[in-house]
């Protein structure tokens, strides 16, 4: 019995490295943005460093609703009514497809351009909005995604700065390089 007990220690002993190895290999690969399969929402280029499509990350709603989801209602300057905007927290994105710490350009559909500062980037703040009252929006509605803080919560969220980097319509982030 002790034999046996002595040959299944040092198994393990020899087997650990590999069986850990194995799973920070197959975490990194957990990491990687899945190919997509449907309509492509969300570019995201620049100074990253896992991606899905040649050097670029592309997201369909599936992937994007995958990641760190965000909640809140709130009033904005463009809509008549509060309502509950839902979906991935920026931040939460940019971990995902390991984003170098410069600042975001973000584009919309319409090629309007601006630059996020990163400062103005908390953990559960702004929010990739997917959804409006728990529906999917579309391009007339200011969607299909739109960058949205909780504009009710701070006086602070309610500030020019904070207003231009509100892009709707967004299709696309670069994180720029320092």
């Amino acid at each position: 019995m002790s034999a046996i007990r002595a040959l299944t220690r040092r198994n393990f002993i020899f087997a650990a490295p590999a069986v850990l190895l194995g799973t920070n290999i197959a975490s990194g690969q957990e990491k990687t943005p899945s190919a997509i399969s449907a309509e492509v929402l969300l570019t995201i280029d620049g100074d990253i460093a896992r991606s899905n499509h040649g050097d670029t990350a592309i997201f369909d709603l599936a992937l994007l609703d995958g990641l760190p989801q965000g909640e809140f209602a709130t009033s904005t300057i463009w809509t008549q009514e509060v309502q509950v905007f839902s979906g991935p927290t920026l931040q939460g994105l940019l971990n995902y497809v390991g984003a170098g710490a410069g600042d975001i350009r973000a584009r919309a559909i319409n090629e309007y351009t601006i630059s996020l500062p990163r400062s103005e980037v908390a953990q559960d703040t702004p929010i990739i909005a997917t959804r409006i009252d728990g529906m999917p929006f579309s391009v007339r509605e200011k969607g299909p995604l739109w960058i949205v803080f909780p504009y009710d919560r701070n006086p602070s969220f309610q500030s020019e700065i904070i207003y231009a980097i509100s892009v709707w319509q967004l299709a696309a982030l670069t994180i720029v390089s320092e």
